[in-house]
């Protein structure tokens, strides 16, 4: 009963396994899951056996799976696929059933009509028309096209062709029966059946919906849905002989109307993904029988292919009887020795102990079952401490531990096949190359260990005559396992893996007859056994470079052979960015070059590292001339506006990685092009941008890469070697010491940045304390990189201290480093001199300082990095304990840094003392913007005034053309407010400033998608925050209120807030409005407390000259298709705007006209409403013209705003 569960097991696994194969392979993943049956069932391996259990799983898999598909099913598309399924279904039945007929005549012969042997070819054809409706279904919903009108129609076509299948067949059968062919039953069956489903299908369907209505998205519903299904399929099946999928299939149809049925359709099909499905696909090969397919075809082939050859067959049984009676009888007497102990038994002593009943055990052996659990759990016990002390990083890796574990199975089941041959030729060297390759060094020694015990292990299987085998493989499997390790971990690539199998073969070789020489064997069984050893490995290294692509393809793994491969500068990607973008392919090379010596020194992949960097700029390919390097003229980020500029550079790495996907580069190597720029900004097209801003705000985000942050050492490394080669390249005199100082500020960049902070980076590397620090880890250090220089000085000074020219310090992996002197200068030698070795025309000495010196540049690397974690942990230690004062320290420091860059900025920049008052009063003369005045070096800054109070002067309407400067100059009016109010000097000639409980502003534009806020909301919503805390001790700066909508919509929302400012009783703050809005200009006059200024322009024939100049009045022109003009739009397109102005302009909605309307309107009580009036069935209209369907979330955010605002004035 409980191998049930075994089965389930094994069938699941392995379906998944080779359905994921035969997907990888562009093969539907349903052809996997019935070889997964063929293999593991009787055809092949036997491991499991068709039973009634797995039939029912299987049945419940392929209901399920046509329930899924009705529920899925459109049932418009079903109806208008109808006949077209029916052609087709009857074309299906018709064109095998004749085929077959025929086919079969023409092998066997055409019989008369009624004859049996006539029914007997009708019956072939009858079977010929059946289809699989279960795999045809499943292969449609996996290429994607199961609900389309095409996946419809052959669905359809595929259940009716089952309909008539079964009518034909029964008219067959009972034709040859001679009982009549049941033709009206089975046609009355199926009408039947028909008109039941209808009649039940209605019942169930409005029955359904209505519980459906009552509960939507519960279990209950699921569970009835079931129910009703395996009712249908068991209703079609017992009592219409109707095939149980077709009931489950017009079951799914009937619900699949009902609202809840994709919710059903998933749970269900989830369920059947897992289990049912795969136990239905696998059990069609476990019930394939390979002699049931012999019996059909042995006759077949002896009708096609005729025998030119006879037996003889009374010659053949004379010359049996012949050879029976010249053989011998063989007697044993009784207590004589058939076979002694550990004397190898022969095949004819085996034939005789079987033959008197000596061979049959029925006992269970428990001992051998316990020495084989332990053997196991000792190999991966094993394999575990190898892992943990080689290769701990590889255990957080489930993809890889799967890997392991499929190779270590891959290995262990061929060499149970070649032990059937010679247990000589198991590869148990296979285990060791393929994770050498795929994984690393490591991962290859773990293994050989691993496979060490298990080979020897599988070897002896309770079986003792093998000892002398196990002996031989434990040394093979050992010494040649890290032979192979030694060849493979740095070239893995295909020819050097056949090489290994050759170099592996003869060490296997020397081995046997080293200890055969030993033990004293026959040389005849020696070398054959040699010989069978020799062919394993090389029989390994074929299989390897066979499986090893396999497994690259199957778990997309960037292996060292892959790397290297990847490498090669003749692939087609590398080849296209040495032709179309060479100044990049030049780049990378360098940047390759970088990246592998660092990777080399902190522990990382070089080969990845060097792989990765030849591919981390491939996007560029998509615009090769927009960057630096492969520019042989004019630069076109010169004439782009920054912002375009940014987007196409920060674009390289999405395009990399769509390039990178096109080529099917590995993962590792996309997480690199997506990673080796971060989240950095591209501050060159920053500062551009504000530069050409005037004071408005950039937001830095907008030049910033979209990528992710380094997440892997490499990633890491090859955004700093990126950064170093790119930056140092275009440095104007690079010194050495100039590039280490520009280096070091790079990659404190970097860090300060938070770069590298997701990166595993740590201080194991090295490298992060300066030199001078401390003199012994300079020393270090300087041995590391001068030690052969120390060696030839000191050689320089022992000649001269002792005066034996030829003198010489060498160094040998024996002994070292070691003096030797020549046989005829030994009276020279002093007395400090140790001996070492004595030669036939030298003696070998070594002194203390000899000793000293070998010591510190043998052991420099390893000295300097733990040193250097010992300094940076006493530093760390150090600052701990002083942590209090170090805070203290940074206090005054941060103080005295910010009263010092203040005085410092005031005394160079002729800033001046403000004077600070309590009357409402700001009176600033020439003011200038701090920041601003210092970036524009071509032009000088132009200063200007400012004078707000409480009465006449609360409210500044600022008017002029974009560029022109009110942005700049309401900005340098709250920093110079602020710089007073922190007690700074300002940027000014004279400035007397009131206290000011806050500072609001609203100025750019900028919007707030995640949240569905348009820039308009933002805008709108600013402003809100703004009037609802603003006081009368406030400063305002509000620019271009209303911009983000319709005119009037603008106009009219900007008046109100002007209002709602100015009223002493609500607010009355001191405010800067700036607006494109001239009608604002009719409120000065109206209304105490306005005043209107402008920023003056200067007409020269089509140019404008901005003057920057702020002046008393309003202005008359926004100059907005001037500017257009200077941003750079087409030339037509200026001129078209310079129509269309002009006849806007003689319009007759005009600014008198507005103001006048606005102002009467107020005067009305209690009833403020728009100056223009929108009638209800204009909105009743709009609304109804509404495409709800197409619009987006921030359309549909931005007219219901619009929609509210006109609803209110009705």
């Amino acid at each position: 009963m409980y191998s049930l569960f075994r089965d389930l097991a094994i069938i699941i696994l392995s379906a998944k396994f080779f359905g994921l194969v035969a997907r990888k392979c562009k093969a539907p993943q349903v052809v996997g899951e019935i070889i997964a049956g063929l293999l593991i069932g009787p055809c092949l391996l036997n491991l499991v056996q068709i039973s009634d259990s797995i039939s029912i799983f299987a049945e419940i898999g392929v209901v399920m799976l046509m329930f899924t598909t009705g529920l899925g099913t459109n049932l418009k598309e079903l109806i208008k696929a109808g006949p077209i399924a029916t052609l087709i279904a009857t074309v299906g039945v018709a064109v095998p059933l004749v085929g077959g007929t025929l086919l079969y005549g023409a092998f066997y012969g055409f019989a008369a009509v009624g004859s049996p042997e006539f029914y007997r070819a009708l019956f072939i054809g009858t079977i010929m028309t059946a289809t699989s409706v279960s795999i045809t279904v499943a292969t449609l919903q996996e290429l994607g096209h199961l609900k389309s009108f095409l996946g419809t129609t052959i669905v359809s076509a595929a259940v009716i062709d089952d309909v008539i299948g079964i009518v034909v067949l029964t008219c067959v059968l009972g034709a040859s029966s001679g009982t009549g062919t049941g033709l009206g039953k089975v046609l009355f069956n199926t009408l039947l059946f028909f008109a039941t489903a209808l009649g039940v299908g209605l019942v169930v369907h409005y029955a359904m919906k209505w519980l459906d209505q009552r509960n939507p998205h519960t279990q209950r519903i699921t569970i009835v849905s079931m129910a009703f299904c395996f009712a249908m399929a068991y209703i079609a099946e017992e009592y219409f002989g109707i095939a149980d999928i077709t009931g489950a299939y017009i079951a799914g149809i009937v619900l699949c109307t009902m609202d809840d049925a994709p919710y059903v359709e998933r749970r269900v099909d989830i369920s059947n993904y897992t289990l049912f499905a795969p136990v239905f696909f696998a059990s069609i090969g476990l019930k394939t029988d390979i002699d049931l397919l012999q019996n059909v075809v042995t006759p077949i082939l002896r009708k096609v292919v005729q025998p030119n050859m006879v037996i003889d067959q009374e010659a053949t049984d004379k010359l049996r009887q012949e050879a029976r009676d010249a053989v011998e009888p063989v007697v044993y007497k009784q207590g004589q020795n058939i076979v002694l102990a550990r004397e190898r038994v022969t095949a004819n002593q085996l034939e005789m102990l079987r033959s008197l009943g000596m061979l049959d055990n029925d006992t269970f052996d428990l001992n051998i079952y316990i020495g084989a659990f332990l053997l196991v759990l000792l190999s991966m016990m094993v394999l575990l401490i190898a892992l943990i002390l080689l290769d701990p990083e590889l255990l957080a890796s489930p993809k890889k531990l799967v890997l392991v574990m499929l190779v270590l199975c891959l290995t262990m089941g061929a060499c149970v096949l070649a032990k059937e041959i010679n247990p000589y030729l198991t590869p148990a060297l296979l285990g060791v190359m393929m994770l050498t390759g795929l994984i690393g060094a490591r991962a290859g020694v773990a293994g050989c260990l691993t496979l060490t015990v298990l080979v020897s292990a599988l070897l002896a299987g309770g079986d003792t005559s093998y000892t002398s085998e196990i002996v031989n493989l434990l040394f093979i499997s050992f010494i040649s396992g890290f032979l192979v390790v030694i060849i493979l971990h740095r070239k893995p690539h295909r020819q050097q893996v056949l090489l290994c199998g050759f170099l592996t073969g003869l060490s296997n070789m020397v081995i046997i007859l080293t200890i055969g020489f030993m033990t004293n064997n026959s040389m005849g069984v020696v070398m054959n056994n040699a010989l069978w050893s020799a062919l394993s490995a090389v029989v390994a290294s074929v299989l390897c470079i066979a499986l090893d692509a396999l497994m690259e393809a199957v778990f997309r793994l960037a292996t060292p052979a892959k790397l290297l491969e990847l490498s090669n500068p003749n692939q087609p990607i590398l080849r296209r960015l040495m032709i179309e973008a060479s100044g990049t392919y030049h780049h990378s090379i360098i940047v390759a070059n970088l990246a592998e010596a660092a990777a080399e020194t902190v522990g990382a992949n070089p080969l990845l590292c060097r792989a990765g960097a030849y591919y981390h700029d491939i996007g560029k390919l998509k615009r090769p001339m927009y960057f630096k390097e492969n520019q042989l003229g004019e630069n076109p980020h010169e004439h782009t506006n920054p912002y375009i500029s940014a987007a196409i550079v920060t674009a390289h790495t999405r395009d990399g990685v769509m390039l990178a996907q096109q080529y099917h580069l590995p993962q590792e190597i996309q997480d690199i092009i997506i990673e080796h720029h971060g989240d950095t900004p591209v501050m060159y097209f920053y500062h551009k941008a504000l530069k050409q801003a005037d004071g408005q705000a950039v937001d830095i985000a907008d030049f910033r890469y979209d990528g992710r942050r380094p997440q892997s050492k490499e990633s890491a490394i090859i955004m700093l070697a990126d950064t170093v080669e790119a930056a140092v390249r275009s440095m104007p005199d690079p010194t050495p010491k100039a590039i280490e100082e520009f280096i070091a500020k790079l990659v404190r960049g970097k860090i300060d940045d938070g770069q590298l902070n997701d990166a595993p980076l740590t201080l194991q590397e090295g490298g992060y304390i300066r030199p001078g620090f401390n003199a012994q880890l300079d020393e270090y250090r300087d041995a590391s990189t001068h030690g052969k220089q120390w060696v030839l000085d000191m050689e320089a000074a022992e000649r001269e201290a002792t005066g034996i020219k030829n003198l010489r310090i060498q160094y040998n992996r024996v002994f070292g480093y070691y003096i030797e002197v020549t046989k005829s200068n030994l009276d020279q030698v002093p007395l400090r001199y140790a001996r070492r070795q004595t030669l036939a025309n030298a003696e070998r000495y070594t002194t203390p300082e000899l000793q000293e010196i070998e010591k510190k540049i043998l052991n420099a690397e390893q000295l300097a990095a733990a040193l250097e974690l010992q300094l940076f942990t006493d530093v760390r230690q150090e600052i701990t304990r002083e942590i209090g004062a170090i805070q203290q320290n940074a206090l005054a420091l941060k103080t005295a840094d910010a009263l010092l860059s203040l005085a410092q900025v005031a005394r160079d920049y002729g800033y001046v003392k403000p004077t600070i008052n309590e009357t409402g009063e700001i009176r600033i003369v020439e003011g200038r913007h701090p920041i601003v005045e210092r970036m524009v070096q071509d032009t000088p800054f132009v200063p200007n005034d400012v004078e707000l109070d409480t009465e006449d002067n609360r409210m500044l309407i600022i008017t002029g053309p974009n560029m022109a400067g009110k942005s700049t100059y309401m900005r340098q009016t709250a920093l110079i407010t602020l710089m007073a109010h922190i007690g700074s000097f300002v940027p000014a000639k004279e400035a007397n400033i009131s206290l000011c409980d806050r500072i609001f502003t609203r100025i750019g534009a900028s919007d707030d998608l995640s949240s569905g806020q348009s820039t308009f909301m933002v805008e709108m919503s600013e402003t809100a925050g703004i009037l609802r805390s603003a006081t009368n001790k406030s400063l305002v700066i509000l620019d271009e209120i209303g911009r983000g909508t319709s005119t009037f919509d603008g106009l009219a929302i900007a008046w109100a807030v002007v209002e709602y400012l100015l009223d002493k009783k609500k607010i009355g703050a001191k405010t800067l409005f700036a607006t494109h809005y001239h009608e604002l200009s009719e409120l000065e006059g109206r209304f105490p407390g306005v005043k209107n200024y402008c920023i003056t322009v200067m007409e020269h024939g089509e140019d404008v000259i901005f003057l920057r100049k702020i002046m008393p009045g309003g202005a008359d022109k926004s100059y907005g298709v001037h500017v257009a003009r200077l941003a750079g739009i087409p030339a037509p397109v200026v001129a078209r705007a310079h129509e269309i102005q002009a006849r806007l302009e003689v319009s007759d909605i005009n600014q008198e006209t507005i103001s006048q309307n606005i102002l009467e309107k107020k005067k009305k009580e209690n009833r403020q409403t728009d100056m223009f009036h929108l009638p209800q069935d204009d909105l009743i209209d709009e609304l109804k013209n509404l495409d709800v369907l197409s619009i987006t979330p921030m359309d549909a955010l931005n007219t219901l705003f619009r929609l509210r605002e006109k609803a209110r004035r009705l």
